[in-house]
């Protein structure tokens, strides 16, 4: 997971004159510099200003910085074009037009238009509603994440793009196809390199694998699989990891041959927050979270979504929080918490499906307060991006918080109503040939390996009951 985020101060100055119409920018890097070195250096400066306890490698986190892309840019082309275009650039960006990653931190006062009489976007307002890049008409439109996932369809506007590669392809002959959720996605990837693909080699070069929010339903209806212009068809999956939820629904509509195979369960939820943020530390500090600042999964992604609201209601409802309380008003405020954070007209705080991406992007760039996540991801997203997060653990036994993964990913015994998920793995009814008969075998069988058992101890994840 890559959270690109550039922070700024409220006011800054880079551009201050006109020149026809057009902003210009002093942009001399100090002696010995490339303009590339200095635009980082700019940008972690600008970081450490707005955001003193957060580190600057959240912003080298990625190669894809959008400011030092631009200035890399900029050499290609001559130096007073490069410079006014830049100077363009900074200037909109600093009026706020550009607004693809939100640039004030949490509770900071809004600049003004200046002379530009450029509109800022609010929070609610995503990188979509500002750009929107044409998708090839002859493939499958979506429209919201609803229809997106009915595809399916993996297009998000920060993440899983693919523009400028145009493809539709037969995956009929792929060696091995899988189709999972996407929250134990560190897990996966780890067997994938570090057991499975070493021991078959050519499914190494001939897979086909989707973490996304649960499409495996859609995928064996439609045997689509799409990623901006890209098409695959005939991806029908071999193999499918789910919840028991998205397994009944693959077994009603005859998708599943044999039974289920249980290898994987969570420890519940915890409080994801900012690094330093001192407002939640413990389950009713939620009450702090004002509506629509809640980070949460889109509700298209039915899953997470109810595994989220339920689990506030529930807490609630087993953890009151005042003792002495009767029934009726342990009820009253379990349902006032519940529709505070989730049912508001602002609704959650989310850029859309994956959850796993989103919700740490939208606490990061401070575009919500906190929410509630699987333990295992809050511990991938503090492994990929140190000192970022800080988790407040949902269990029993008082209340606790940690910034440290390593401390995360020895789970918790968590609290009653905080629900907990299991995943087990089904072979599909799609025809397979021999090559895809043994890729297929294998992998479940690495699936059941002690080896995949210490994995998942390392990222915050356990076996089931009775494994």
């Amino acid at each position: 997971m890559e959270l690109v985020h550039l922070y700024r101060r409220q006011n800054p100055n880079p551009a201050k004159k006109t020149l026809t119409g057009l902003f210009r920018l002093n942009l001399r890097p100090p002696r010995g510099q490339s303009i590339t070195d200095s635009g980082f250096k700019y940008a972690n400066r600008l970081w450490r200003k707005s955001s003193p306890t957060s580190p600057a490698q959240f912003v080298h986190n990625s190669a894809n910085c959008f400011a030092a892309r631009m200035m890399d840019k900029i050499q290609t082309i001559p130096t007073t074009v490069g410079l006014l275009s830049l100077g363009l650039f900074v200037a909109v960006y600093h009026s706020g037009s550009i607004r693809g990653i939100d640039t004030l931190p949490a509770g900071s006062a809004r600049a003004s238009h200046g002379k530009s009489g450029l509109r800022r976007l609010s929070n609610d307002e995503s990188l979509s509603s500002i750009l929107n890049w044409d998708l090839d008409p002859w493939l499958p439109q979506e429209v919201d994440s609803k229809q997106r996932l009915g595809i399916p369809s993996l297009m998000q506007s920060f993440y899983n793009n693919a523009l400028d590669v145009h493809g539709t392809m037969s995956a009929e002959s792929t060696k091995l196809i899988f189709s999972t959720n996407g929250n134990w996605h560190l897990a996966l990837r780890r067997l994938l390199n570090d057991q499975y693909f070493p021991a078959n080699e050519a499914v190494k070069v001939s897979n086909l694998i989707t973490t996304s929010p649960p499409i495996s339903v859609a995928q064996m209806e439609t045997g689509l699989v799409k990623v901006g212009n890209i098409l695959y068809t005939n991806a029908q999956p071999h193999v499918i990891v789910a919840p028991g939820k998205v397994l009944t629904a693959l077994e009603s509509k005859g998708f599943v041959d044999g039974g289920r195979i249980p290898i994987i369960r969570t420890y519940g939820n915890v409080i994801l927050k900012r690094r330093g943020d001192q407002r939640f530390k413990s389950f009713w500090d939620l009450k702090k979270v004002k509506a629509g600042r809640f980070a949460s999964s889109d509700p298209a992604e039915g899953g997470s979504y109810n595994n989220y609201r339920n689990s506030v209601y529930n807490i609630a409802l087993n953890n009151p929080r005042n003792a002495g309380l009767s029934q009726e008003k342990i009820q009253e405020e379990a349902a006032e918490l519940r529709a505070q954070l989730f049912d508001s007209e602002k609704g959650v705080a989310t850029i859309g499906a994956p959850m796993h991406r989103s919700l740490p992007h939208m606490i990061a760039t401070g575009q919500a307060d906190a929410g509630l996540f699987f333990l295992h991801l809050a511990v991938t997203a503090m492994r990929k991006n140190p000192g970022v997060f800080t988790a407040v653990f949902l269990a029993k036994g008082g209340t606790a918080e940690t910034d440290d993964p390593n401390v995360l990913e020895e789970g918790q015994d968590p609290l009653d109503g905080n629900q907990v998920g299991n995943f087990a793995a089904v072979r599909t009814t799609m025809p397979v040939n021999d090559e895809q008969m043994a890729a297929r075998d294998n992998f479940i069988a690495a699936l059941l390996s002690t080896e995949f058992t210490t994995i998942l101890e390392d990222v915050g994840l356990r076996r089931p009951e009775g494994f």
